[in-house]
């Protein structure tokens, strides 16, 4: 065989291996493409599908009656949708806080009119190291914030009261919902869940979202003339969740990093007790914790003078039955009595205020307020002596369930 031929026959297996090993990665690629498809567009569909119903309400998509209006889901993932919420709104004004600022204090109240935009960043079972991490997640995303009205609570700095399992650090002081987030609320089987819960819940009940959109919750409690068995259950929780109540130096230093936060960034801060129903500070004196209550007064008005509404006032005394005013239950009040403490700590409306609603705590006037509300407490146990003791069945109740 020539050279030429020997040459020609070469170029002819060469150009038939060639074709051959395209063929082969022709039939990969269509492979491929057709795995990818069958993978993706299932993936995408159901992302598509959780965005469109939103079941965390983070994403802003359009609503519709009997499709995705009212998110239950809200409830059980504060943490996530208002930080968020945050990123998109920017706020001017905030509250933080535990439940009851979730359910007492709406931002939209009139003596706000002139500090919108304002959100309610108050979070359930919150210790005041995530209200502290919340308040810095709100100053990274609006650098002109100019209002924080801050509700403490007794039970915030308990310090058996941990982080909530919603609480994720990597979510805060970003501007924007993180890839996790992202990847979690829109690709995954367990919002696929709950955007199926969703419509099935707007389908058979609500036509609202339990949530105002400036974070402030609508009451869902309350208005059904069964308060007296949200008291009962209420107390119990506190049995249950604070009867080891230890003060928290640690929360103290959150508190007192809040208030150094404020005044390095010209932030007016107002800082108030809430005014939880009496029999809430009936537990805490039936658990034997009364004199960590006024000494946790006293710590608190060294780094911050408040304004304390738990006294044992016209408001707070309210006597309980099965369809109250004030109350949803002995821990939460109504919007009615939040607008009644806008008013007394902004001086707006400050007539029609109860004058008994409301101390201005220093620790120049601790020591005698303190000892005023021992002496209110005394005369109410007299005078309410059914009240009183329905604390201390329930007390009994909780122990005995405890001992089985």
């Amino acid at each position: 065989m020539s050279a030429y031929s020997r040459l020609k026959f070469a170029l002819s297996d060469f150009l038939i291996g060639k074709k051959k090993v395209n063929q082969k990665k022709a039939k990969y690629r269509r492979f491929n493409l057709i795995f990818l498809t069958t993978a993706l567009v299932p993936l995408i569909s159901v992302g598509i599908f959780n965005i469109a119903v939103d079941p965390y309400g983070i994403y802003n998509s359009p609503t519709f009656t009997q499709f995705n209006q009212s998110k239950p889901e809200k409830w059980k993932h504060q943490r996530l949708f208002k930080a968020i919420a945050i990123t998109r709104i920017k706020p001017v004004t905030i509250f933080l806080g535990s439940s009851r600022m979730n359910l007492g204090l709406n931002p939209t109240y009139s003596a706000l009119d002139d500090k919108q935009p304002a959100y309610n960043l108050g979070l359930n079972g919150a210790n005041t190291y995530e209200t502290l991490r919340y308040l810095q997640h709100a100053i990274k995303n609006q650098k002109d914030l100019k209002l924080v009205i801050l509700g403490l609570d007794f039970i915030m700095f308990n310090q058996e009261l941990g982080n909530q399992p919603g609480f994720d650090e990597g979510r805060l002081e970003k501007q924007a919902i993180t890839s996790q987030d992202f990847i979690n609320t829109t690709f995954s089987l367990d919002t696929l869940s709950l955007s199926e819960k969703t419509i099935e819940a707007n389908r058979t009940n609500s036509d609202r979202d339990i949530y105002y959109p400036n974070g402030f919750m609508r009451l869902q409690r309350g208005d059904k003339d069964k308060n007296l068995t949200e008291f009962k259950k209420s107390i119990a929780v506190y049995f249950n969740v604070h009867s080891n109540y230890k003060l928290s130096q640690q929360y103290l230093d959150d508190l007192r990093e809040i208030v150094n936060l404020c005044r390095e960034r010209g932030i007016t801060l107002i800082g108030f007790i809430s005014p939880a129903h009496v029999t809430q500070s009936e537990a805490i004196y039936a658990a034997g914790q009364w004199q960590i209550l006024e000494q946790w007064k006293r710590e608190v008005v060294k780094i911050l003078p408040v304004w304390d509404f738990s006294d044992y006032n016209s408001i707070t005394t309210e006597p309980v039955s099965e369809k109250m005013k004030n109350y949803i239950d002995s821990s939460h009040y109504k919007e009615a009595i939040g607008n009644l403490v806008l008013d007394r700590i902004l001086s707006y409306k400050k007539v029609e205020v109860p004058k008994d609603f409301g101390v201005y705590l220093t620790p120049d006037n601790i020591e005698s307020h303190l000892a005023k509300i021992r002496a209110n407490r005394e005369k109410w146990v007299k005078a309410n002596p059914n009240d009183a003791e329905l604390v201390k069945i329930i007390k009994q109740e909780q122990e005995t369930k405890k001992t089985k």
